[in-house]
């Protein structure tokens, strides 16, 4: 067998016997793995979906990008100040100030991140049969 065609092979997946009758040629037989034979349907679902993920991301992207350069700028000011009593201080109050807010965030995101996981492990159970 050639490097090539047993790069494509590994590549594919396909699993090779040869069978040989008695008085004729060695017959070739190729498979496909049991993962690879899977519905189309996660396939057209993704293909659904994916306008709406590229949309999310472009909404995103310049929130995300406003939150990196805060992030970067606490950083530098906190590694410039970082002894100072004024700068333990501000974090202290900044912490406070930021608690109820998280709280809430966790309380509304927690819902929908165990519908999520519901779901997923719902779907995985499906799939498995």
């Amino acid at each position: 067998m050639s490097a090539l065609r047993q790069l494509h092979l590994e590549e594919t997946g396909y699993t090779i016997e040869t069978r040989v009758a008695p008085a004729t040629k060695p017959v070739l037989v190729t498979t496909r793995p049991a993962a690879a034979t899977e519905s189309h349907l996660k396939q057209v679902a993704l293909f659904a979906v994916a306008p709406f993920i590229g949309l999310a991301y472009a909404i995103l992207l310049p929130f995300v990008g406003l939150g990196y350069l805060v992030v970067q700028a606490a950083r530098a000011i906190a590694a410039r100040y970082a002894g100072t009593r004024t700068y333990k201080t501000l974090r202290h109050v900044g912490l406070i100030a930021a608690a109820p807010f998280i709280g809430l965030a966790y309380i509304v995101a927690l819902p929908f991140a165990g519908f999520a996981a519901l779901a997923w492990i719902g779907t995985k159970a499906l799939t498995a049969r």
